[in-house]
């Protein structure tokens, strides 16, 4: 009976002019070129609608490029000896990518020397004349291929001009986390003179992993004041989630440490624009990099083993900030330490020098997109709430039933208001409001109007005030209590 070989396999680069092709620890199993010209593929491609024939390579995107492959291998301290990089890259519109590969094997053209091959099947010991003599192919085998999509079934390839292969490039077109499992064979070959127990086929192996992502990164954000005294970022449905860096499907360490492909990023920067009384503040009157207490910029580089269900509760500062209004961006995005492995929407190197992008810096950042921007206000309150106005153009002055009264009011607090007039709520509820007095005919008809402010931690306050025939009266006080 025939013996089967199965030999796990990377990649070789052989100098210019010479084949790309996966090489194998055994001298007789086919090796796999994943950087075919389109020469070695068999016939000229159209990919990305253009014309790719003569010694062109027509992979695409290009991560899948040789150069590209190569690029971090000091880095990483391997060689692409060891396999294809995992890639990630975007939607292309209409076009697919294209991933090709054509077998290298001696025994597909009769008169190849495969002496290397056949000497290492021979038993041992053998004969001196057996080891000094030459093997030749006489029969050239045939070649086929397979491919296991994501740890499925493994489905028979159609060769390209009888000397290639490919990915199903609708496979490689599905966003998401994939890897495929490629299998070249070669079999019914032989050789002379014979080697007993000759196997009738030989096989190799190679996984190829990649991620595609047609949308753009995001993440949920809540500002939370309550939980604790400090000022607190909640982050939840993160997407995408961190995806490790792969050769041949298994994992890249460095000194023991793995490697990312990329990563979620989270920047949030902007700075107080109202104090806690609502006085607006000038951008000239504040220095963001010598006065941190008003000034917000991190960059938070999440946890590589964040899950889909978690919340990050992240604190933005140590008590330190000061309490009013803030105009954040919040922005979510991907980085990466690998570029050139990368083909995303809206790349871009983080450049910036201060302390606050030390930790990101030399990264390149992709499908970012801003889910909170500046015209989102944010509130910073560690105290209680306080009245610090609370008047009336009718304060004390005689008013007549439907005549007009203004109220005006101030909470040093972080909140919303709702207005009500003898608990009936007014709409468009801010001060300076203008509401008709009812009946005052009679000297002791009280009305009464009330401002509930409802702060960032659900405690409430009220300014009230009434009024009759005689004028308005405070009744609340401008003092610190609730």
């Amino acid at each position: 009976m025939a013996i089967e070989r199965m030999f796990a396999l990377a990649l070789l680069v052989v100098s210019a002019g010479m084949v790309h092709a996966a090489v194998v620890t055994d001298p007789c199993a086919p090796k796999i070129n994943f950087f075919p010209t389109a020469d070695e593929i068999g016939e000229p491609q159209i990919v990305n609608n253009k014309t790719c024939d003569g010694d062109m390579v027509c992979n695409f995107p290009t991560v899948w490029a040789e150069a590209n492959q190569t690029q971090y291998m000091d880095k990483l301290n391997t060689s692409i000896e060891n396999g294809l990089l995992k890639v990630a890259f975007k939607q292309y519109g209409g076009e697919k990518p294209r991933l090709y590969f054509a077998p290298v094997t001696q025994f597909l053209e009769a008169g190849s020397d495969v002496t290397e091959c056949a000497k290492s099947l021979l038993p041992e010991p053998s004969s001196t004349r057996k080891l000094q003599q030459a093997y030749i192919v006489t029969n050239p085998g045939k070649w086929s291929y397979n491919i296991a999509y994501d740890g499925g079934s493994p489905i028979s390839g159609i060769k390209i001009a009888g000397k290639s292969g490919q990915l199903d490039p609708a496979k490689l077109n599905v966003d998401g986390d994939h890897c495929a499992n490629v299998t070249v064979t070669v079999q019914g070959m032989e050789v002379a003179p014979a080697v007993a127990g000759f196997p009738s086929k030989f096989s190799s192996s190679q996984k190829v992993c990649w991620y595609r992502i047609s949308t753009q990164a995001k993440a949920k954000f809540d500002f939370d004041m309550c939980t604790s005294k400090y000022f607190t970022v909640n982050v939840s449905n993160i997407f995408p989630l961190v995806q490790n860096l792969t050769q041949n499907g298994e994992s890249v360490k460095v000194d023991g440490k793995q490697q990312l492909l990329f990563r979620p990023v989270i920047h949030l920067f902007g700075r107080k624009n109202r104090t806690l009384a609502g006085e607006v503040i000038k951008d000239i009157e504040y220095d963001s990099m010598n006065n941190p207490i008003n000034f917000i910029n991190k960059y938070l580089v999440l946890p590589t083993n964040l899950t889909s269900t978690d919340t990050l509760s992240i604190q933005l500062d140590e008590d330190q900030l000061d309490e009013g209004y803030y105009k954040l961006s919040a922005k979510v995005a991907l980085v990466s330490q690998f570029p050139s492995l990368i083909d995303l929407e809206g790349e871009n190197p983080i450049v910036q020098t201060d302390s606050y992008g030390e930790d990101v810096r030399g990264f390149t950042e992709a499908l970012g997109v801003t889910v909170v921007n500046e015209t989102s206000m944010v509130g910073v309150q560690k105290s209680k709430t306080t009245i610090s106005q609370i008047t009336s153009d009718k304060i004390n002055r005689s008013i007549k039933s439907g005549e007009p009264i203004t109220f005006f009011w101030r909470f040093a607090g972080i909140g919303e208001e709702r207005c009500f007039h003898d608990n009936t709520e007014i709409p468009n509820c801010k001060s300076g409001l203008v509401v008709q007095a009812r009946d005052v005919s009679h000297d002791d008809k009280e009305h009464k109007f009330r401002v509930e402010f409802t702060d960032v931690c659900g405690n409430t306050k009220d300014a009230e005030y009434t009024y009759t025939q005689e004028g308005v009266k405070a009744a609340s006080k401008v003092r610190h209590c609730y």
